[in-house]
């Protein structure tokens, strides 16, 4: 269902985010947060 496919979307958005945190990269977390605004 729709809500089953937006939350996979939160829960991979929020690995690919801590995944940046683990690397340290701000950037991409900066560019994830403007991406998840958009959608």
């Amino acid at each position: 269902s729709i809500t089953n496919l937006n939350t996979l979307g939160h829960i991979t958005l929020l690995s690919l985010a801590l995944a940046a945190i683990a690397d340290n990269q701000k950037d991409k977390i900066r560019s994830l947060t403007k991406f998840k605004k958009a959608s």
